[in-house]
């Protein structure tokens, strides 16, 4: 970890990635803009500094599962937990997720104005 952070432009996120998936070591979770949104919205850290975030996974997660977390996380948060539009309607993970239904109903005020507006 500490020889690929001294390269230049190479942060614990990076150095996470070639070490799990070049060298087969869980050196720690890789956090992501998608695994820091996931994590928050699951309640599993209330922190926004990536290595914060790691820490806390790292207390949660067995060290096997470390590589494999962040990048299923990363999957879900580009196909259903999108920033913008989250499909929590058809997310595996709603019955654990305190945000869902909170989401769930801004989504739903936000169509009912949208449907009062068109109609108007």
């Amino acid at each position: 970890m500490d020889a690929l952070t001294r390269l230049p432009g190479v942060a614990r996120k990076t150095a996470n990635v070639v070490l799990a998936h070049a060298f087969g070591i869980n050196a720690g979770v890789t956090v992501d803009t998608h695994v820091k949104r996931i994590t928050n919205h699951l309640g599993l850290t209330k922190h926004d500094a990536p290595v914060k975030i790691e820490q806390d996974l790292m207390k949660l997660l067995p060290q096997p599962d470390w590589e494999n977390w962040s990048i299923r996380l990363v999957y879900h948060g580009r196909a259903v937990c999108d920033a913008r539009n989250p499909a929590c309607g058809r997310c595996q993970l709603l019955e654990w997720c305190p945000s869902g239904p909170k989401l769930i109903k801004a989504k739903s005020k936000s169509k009912s104005k949208s449907a009062k507006s068109s109609s108007a």
